[in-house]
């Protein structure tokens, strides 16, 4: 099985998390959740976002994690941050992370692609042999395996979403029913194009295959859930030391089935991925899942070796360190595993 980090996506031309909002704030200069943001970064972090640097501001996932704290917690920062504005800024700043992947540039690696093409060659397919796990709300994985996948194997994200029954404009049809044919694909910590109705909690998919990442314009539109037309919020959860994984039924789903495809495999390839101090819910499952069934662990990173393995090794055991771009493991896969 495979996972990814945000290193895979960089290796297409995507910014990493450090770098989404300073990205933003250097090239959208009149978007409509600048004015939101820029009091926000004065505010919390005495920022001036005019002279903004990849050194010089808080992660995308830093930022967020605070504001998920306070709205879970109800909450206020002061009287200018009561929930209805801390519930807005979030989604402020969600939106300027969409926007500085959806303006970003790729390159013409598509190494998502390439990787699929060798694992799933023309007429082949084993049930369960590969599944894979993201940590990127990117789309760049979930575009490759719709476009690479036999019009009969479908992607299984092991949620049910509403718009599967329901033909409306604006939702499209991102995936068909899963019949006896399917790629498990997960992503613990929520997608773009994932949306929840706060008053019946269906779950929504938004978006087409045919879109580069997600430029479809849904993005940036209010979106309203099709049975009580409540407004629909993202699902993203940023990691973090205190996770509650019941907060949201569906990524509570998400990372059962996590533990489930962990525990069944025997080789574990982490691609572009660094185990950080936040990410203690993940170090859970996989030190649970190696109870299981003992495992090989592959780490494809193109940091130093001496730096990223007694991080793995800490925690996992021996492994197998390959310092290598997410292209150059996809150009030798077949001498690699």
């Amino acid at each position: 099985m495979f996972i990814f980090g945000a290193g895979a996506s960089k290796d297409e031309g995507l910014p990493i998390q450090e770098e989404l909002l300073s990205t933003y704030f250097n090239t959208q200069r009149d978007d409509e959740c600048r004015p939101i943001l820029q009091r926000y970064f004065q505010d919390f972090y005495r920022i001036d976002i005019d002279a903004i640097t990849h050194e010089n501001i808080p992660s995308f996932e830093d930022t967020l994690g605070i504001i998920e704290a306070a709205i879970e917690n109800e909450q206020n920062f002061g009287k200018h941050y009561t929930l209805p504005s801390l519930r807005t800024l979030r989604t402020a700043l969600i939106l300027a992370m969409g926007t500085a992947i959806e303006h970003a540039r790729l390159n013409i690696r598509d190494t998502h692609h390439r990787l699929l093409h060798k694992l799933f060659p023309p007429g082949r397919f084993h049930p369960h042999e590969f599944s894979f796990i993201s940590f990127n709300y990117d789309l760049l994985l979930d575009k490759a395996l719709m476009d690479i996948l036999e019009h009969d194997i479908y992607v299984d994200y092991k949620i049910s979403f509403a718009n599967e029954t329901i033909h409306a404009h604006p939702f499209a049809q991102w995936e068909s029913p899963i019949g006896k044919k399917h790629i498990s694909y997960l992503k613990p910590h929520g997608s773009f194009n994932w949306l929840c109705c706060p008053t019946c909690h269906s779950m929504y998919i938004t978006g087409v295959k045919e879109s580069r990442i997600f430029s479809t314009g849904y993005l940036h539109n209010v979106e309203h859930c099709l049975k009580d037309q409540s407004e629909l919020s993202y699902v993203m959860q940023p990691p973090s030391l205190y996770m509650n994984t019941r907060k949201h039924i569906y990524l509570q789903l998400v990372w059962k089935h996590t533990y489930d495809v962990l525990s069944e495999a025997d080789v574990i390839i982490f691609i572009g991925y660094a185990l950080q101090h936040a990410d203690l819910w993940l170090k859970y499952l996989l030190k649970k899942s190696q109870f299981h069934q003992q495992k090989q662990f592959h780490i494809i990173n193109p940091a130093s070796e001496e730096v990223l393995r007694p991080t793995f090794e800490r925690l996992l055991g021996p492994v197998e360190y390959h310092q290598m771009e997410f292209t150059e493991f996809v150009n030798h896969i077949d001498h690699i595993i």
